[in-house]
């Protein structure tokens, strides 16, 4: 089941996904804008397809990971929809607005197309080494028919609820882990800047209650100044913006947010946004010079 997977998005997080398909025997055919993207995979047994439609044709499950689910819909608009078979699956790991995935879910519906929203916690390394967490949105049935490929791709998926679920999930666990990191940038700035060993308050954070698996994971990064992208500032700006567009349409408060959200635009303003999310330390008062970025590889 599942020989041929079509895969569409091969960046940082997409090219470890397709990989880890390849390895574990699956026939995976890929297509990326960037082509040279898609290309640096044909090493590892992907072949490479000019367009979206080429790389789905024959298909019997396609995976994409897109900056966006808006990226998706122009795919569509541009013949993908036409491409897919009646009876295929479409995961779709974008972090998206809810109502805008139920949306491409109920268009491809139309078309005979099951799509699942499955966005993912993980990291580029969790990616290329099968590890990744899914978080699914859609009919059970399908859910249950692509466990094979979660499984393969990652340690775990949860079932959530309809389409659009998985993306409600995705954003409330990236609210925590932005926020997360926030308050951990500025417990650094604040001791830090009274005279305070940033690595023993690192200790002390990991102590005690309030360690969490994400200072563990960006403290020696963050310590260093080394913000290496393992998800880019400015797609952690976009969930942000998702998150306020979704409090939005369910009258939610989010105070944290909302100031979050004026934080990471002030971010990307500064140039901070293709560098790794955990550069908003950059972004606190006498932290500046401190925290030029080293630049990442291309």
């Amino acid at each position: 089941m599942f020989e041929r997977v079509g895969f569409i998005g091969t960046g940082l997080m997409g090219a470890g996904m397709a990989r880890t398909l390849a390895r574990k025997g699956h026939r995976v055919t890929a297509y990326n804008r960037t082509r040279s993207r898609v290309e640096a995979l044909a090493a590892d047994g992907i072949a490479v397809a000019s367009s979206p439609g080429a790389a789905v044709a024959e298909a019997d499950a396609v995976v994409s990971m897109l900056p966006q689910v808006g990226t998706l819909t122009g795919l569509l608009d541009d013949g993908l929809a036409r491409a897919l078979r009646p009876g295929t699956y479409l995961i779709d790991c974008s972090t998206a607005a809810p109502a805008e995935s139920r949306a491409v879910a109920l268009r491809l519906r139309d078309a005979g197309v099951t799509m699942l929203d499955a966005p993912v916690f993980g990291s580029k390394d969790s990616a290329e080494t099968g590890e990744l967490t899914f978080v699914v949105g859609g009919e059970r049935q399908a859910f249950e028919a692509c466990q094979p490929l979660f499984a393969q791709m990652g340690r775990r998926a949860f079932y959530v609820g309809d389409n659009g679920y998985g993306c409600y999930a995705k954003l409330g666990f990236n609210l925590v882990i932005a926020g997360t990191t926030q308050a951990f940038a500025e417990a650094l700035a604040l001791a830090e800047s009274a005279g305070v060993d940033p690595k023993l308050m690192v200790e002390i954070i990991m102590a005690g209650r309030a360690r969490s698996g994400i200072i563990e994971m960006k403290a020696p990064p963050m310590l260093a100044r080394d913000f290496t992208p393992f998800f880019a500032l400015k797609h952690m700006r976009k969930d942000i913006d998702l998150m306020i567009q979704a409090a939005r349409d369910l009258q939610v408060a989010l105070p944290l947010t909302a100031a979050l959200a004026t934080l990471y635009a002030d971010a990307v303003a500064h140039g901070l946004g293709e560098l790794d999310f955990s550069a908003i330390l950059g972004m606190l008062d006498g932290f500046g010079s401190k925290a030029q970025p080293v630049k990442p590889s291309m």
